[in-house]
């Protein structure tokens, strides 16, 4: 049946099939995805050692994290690895988005740009990273907007 199938697929008009090359220029263009379906496509962004620690969808860096374990303290920063910074620049990212999973909701925001002009440089033993000071984020708490809704 499927061969049946992809035999039909192949015939054009008046019974003749179409050669290999038409038909492999007719699969490509009828994927090719405009720029608008690649911002909302999620594209997953991994480290060094492979594994997925953020995502870009939509021109933001989109990183879920606990910030108990992954906040800096001193100073008080968020800290992104610079291979993370620089391939979600290249995905079109240019704002930077941390959840804090352990702040029920809680969303910091700043532009990707902030890391290169305000941002400081990091190496504790978890590879090149850009700090960014907590002055220059936004929060916002998804819990708090929620209830002014209501």
């Amino acid at each position: 049946m499927q061969r049946r199938q992809s035999a039909t697929a192949t015939r054009q008009r008046g019974g003749a099939r179409r050669s290999e090359a038409a038909n492999s220029r007719l699969h490509t263009n009828s994927t090719r995805q405009t720029p608008q379906n690649q911002a909302s496509k999620r594209v997953p962004i991994f480290d060094h050692r492979g594994r997925r620690v953020a995502s870009v969808q939509y021109g933001a860096l989109l990183i879920s994290v606990h910030g108990s374990r992954h906040q800096l303290r001193r100073p008080p920063a968020w800290c992104i690895l610079t291979s993370v910074l620089r391939d979600a620049e290249r995905l079109g990212a240019t704002t930077v988005r941390i959840k804090d999973l352990d702040a029920d909701g809680l969303t910091y925001s700043a532009p990707l740009a902030a890391f290169w002009r305000d941002g400081f440089r990091l190496n504790r033993a978890h590879g090149d990273q850009r700090g960014l000071p907590l002055d220059f984020w936004r929060r916002s708490d998804a819990v708090a907007i929620q209830g002014a809704l209501w």
